[in-house]
C-alpha cells in the first residue's frame, strides 16, 4: 500500500471513530433508539463526515459497537447503551461505558490503553467500582448448539421452494422470500421450514442459519473454507466475519482482549489471540463441531 492510500485508510479510520462517538453520544442523550432512527443518524454522519460508504453505513459505524457490547437492544429494534461495568481477569480489566476520553486521565492512572470508543483496558479498577469475573467457557456452556436453536424457530406448513431465493444452496438452509424484503426461512435437511426471526425480534438469527447452512455444506464437502479455525500451539482462533454470531463474536471478544492485546481483521477474518483451548471447545460444540483444529 502506498503512503496515500495508506494515509486516506487512516483518516477514514479516524473519521468513522468520531463518528462512533458522536452516536455513541447521541444515544446516550436519548436514552433508547430504534434501528430505523440509527440508520438515518449513520446516513447522516456518513455524508457530514465524507466517509464515501455506498451501502449501509449503519453497517460500518453501529453494528461494531453493538457486536463489541458497547451498545445493547433494550426492546424490539430498539437499543441503549449498555450498563456500565468492569469486566476483570487475572489482573487484566476492560471498562465499558464508564469514562469519557476527556475524563479518563484524571481518574486512572497510567497503562489505560483505547478499545474502542466507550472501552478501556487497564491494570487497576476505577474507584468505586468492582469488576465482575468474566469466564468465556462458563458463558458459552449456557448458549445452545446453533442446529438447536433453529429447531426453535417457528415451523410453518410450507412447501413453496420456487417463491424462496436460497442463499447458498438450491432447496436447502437459509432463504429469503421473493415476494416480501426481509422476510427469511431455514429449510432443514427434512425439507422443514421454519421462519428466521425478525432482525429487530433476534439480531442473531439470521447469523445462525446461515452459519448452520454453510456448516452442513461443509459436513457435504459442498463448501471448502471453514467457518472457524483453532491454533492449539499459539491458541489463535480465526472466524469468518461474514453473519458470524454476534454474541459469540462478543465472548470471545471480551476473552481475547483481557487475556491478550485482542482480535484483528483481515481479508475477511477476524483473528482472536490468546484464546483457551476449553473455550474452543464450547465454541466448537455450539458450532456443531466445525472447527478445524491445527
Amino acid at each position: 500500500m502506498d503512503n496515500k492510500r495508506k494515509n486516506n485508510f487512516v483518516n477514514k479510520a479516524d473519521k468513522i471513530l468520531q463518528c462512533q462517538r458522536l452516536l455513541l453520544s447521541w444515544i446516550s442523550f436519548k436514552g433508547e433508539v430504534g434501528y430505523n432512527t440509527i440508520k438515518e443518524k449513520c446516513e447522516y454522519l456518513n455524508i457530514q463526515f465524507g466517509l464515501s460508504i455506498d451501502q449501509h453505513p449503519a453497517w460500518t459505524i453501529f453494528i461494531p459497537l453493538f457486536r463489541v457490547g458497547i451498545v445493547e437492544m433494550a426492546a424490539q429494534g430498539r437499543f441503549h447503551l449498555s450498563p456500565r461495568r468492569v469486566f476483570g481477569k487475572e489482573g487484566s480489566y476492560l471498562l465499558v461505558n464508564l469514562f469519557d476520553l476527556e475524563e479518563l486521565p484524571n481518574v486512572m492512572s497510567k497503562g489505560v490503553v483505547k478499545v474502542a470508543p466507550g472501552m478501556f483496558k487497564t491494570s487497576t479498577i476505577p474507584q468505586g467500582y468492582v469488576a465482575s469475573d468474566f469466564n468465556a467457557e462458563a458463558v458459552l456452556s449456557n448458549f445452545p448448539s446453533l442446529s438447536k436453536v433453529v429447531s426453535r424457530f417457528q415451523p410453518l406448513a410450507k412447501n413453496d421452494m420456487d417463491s424462496m431465493s436460497f442463499v447458498l444452496k438450491k432447496q436447502f438452509g437459509l432463504a429469503r422470500d421473493k415476494r416480501e424484503e426481509l422476510v427469511y426461512y431455514y429449510v432443514d435437511e427434512h425439507r422443514r421450514v421454519f421462519q428466521v426471526p425478525h432482525w429487530e425480534t433476534n439480531p442473531d438469527a439470521i447469523n445462525i442459519a446461515y452459519c448452520l447452512t454453510k456448516i452442513r455444506m461443509l459436513e457435504t464437502g459442498e463448501v471448502s473454507t471453514p467457518l472457524a479455525e483453532y491454533n492449539k500451539e499459539t491458541r489463535s482462533l480465526k472466524v469468518s466475519n461474514y453473519r458470524f454470531p454476534i454474541l459469540l463474536y462478543r465472548v470471545l471478544f471480551l476473552e481475547s482482549m483481557l487475556n491478550g492485546d485482542g482480535p484483528t481483521e483481515s481479508k475477511g477474518v477476524t483473528e482472536f489471540s490468546s484464546i483457551p483451548t476449553c473455550v474452543v471447545k464450547q465454541l466448537n460444540r455450539i458450532l456443531e463441531k466445525s472447527i478445524v483444529f491445527t
